[in-house]
């Protein structure tokens, strides 16, 4: 990548390559839209992935995964060069456009080979479920920085002879998150049935216990263990409607 610095347009076309092909396709939707003469009660729906192909397939072979990018659907870009063009403004666009795309595939496959390859028990069905990997762990290994790790795996689809994941799937503390699914639990059976904790009040005693957690966060981990909110649970034990 040289210093070249891209047009707006194009440095925004360039961010739209960081998108799932989900993400893509509602963008694409979106902007038609907002520069269209449609009326409010027309609706237009644009699916340019219908299948939802995944960004990323493994296959097992002889004992190996092979690891590649899924091309289907991805259109080939190529610049068609004409005499005197060479220097010209378009002509750099194009080309930092097609170099761009080139090394944000490259960096998604590099990270995806991490991560298939450190989640190789899970994958080859030896192990339950996925090794701790976290976001900076795996900027170590692929050799890119945290947030480019952060973006590009974002939403990203990846097809396994174990099924279809999410990249992110594979990607965080697992371990810290049972722990405190665990925490959340142990609170509710001991809180007394008279005043049963608010998950705003769970999330202050895990907070005295060194653990900060959002009250929204308990929320969600308290429906993930199917336990009620503490306005259901007290109308339980007292036999309320």
């Amino acid at each position: 990548m040289n210093n070249y610095k891209a047009s707006p347009a194009l440095a925004k076309a360039i961010k739209l390559l960081e998108l799932s092909k989900r993400e893509l396709s509602k963008e694409i939707n979106e902007n038609i839209l907002r520069n269209s003469c449609l009326e409010k009660d027309e609706q237009l729906d644009i699916n340019l992935f219908a299948d939802m192909d995944s960004d990323i397939n493994v296959e097992r072979k002889n004992g190996e995964e092979r690891i590649e990018l899924n091309e289907s659907g991805v259109p080939r870009m190529v610049i068609v060069k004409s005499s005197g063009c060479a220097g010209s403004r378009d002509y750099k666009e194009a080309l930092w456009f097609l170099r761009s795309v080139a090394y944000r595939r490259k960096i998604l496959l590099k990270a995806a080979r991490s991560v298939i390859v450190f989640q190789k028990e899970f994958l080859s069905r030896d192990e339950e479920n996925p090794k701790d990997l976290s976001i900076r762990r795996l900027a170590r290994m692929s050799g890119f920085h945290e947030s480019t790790i952060s973006r590009i795996t974002k939403n990203k689809v990846v097809s396994t002879p174990r099924g279809i994941f999410r990249m992110r799937d594979f990607i965080g503390n697992r371990a810290e998150t049972e722990m405190i699914k665990r925490k959340i639990k142990e609170i509710i059976e001991k809180e007394d049935f008279r005043k049963p904790l608010s998950d705003g009040e769970i999330s202050r005693l895990l907070g005295e216990e060194g653990i900060t957690i959002a009250r929204r966060t308990v929320t969600k981990y308290r429906k993930v263990l199917n336990i009620k909110d503490y306005r259901k649970r007290f109308s339980e034990k007292f036999n309320y409607g």
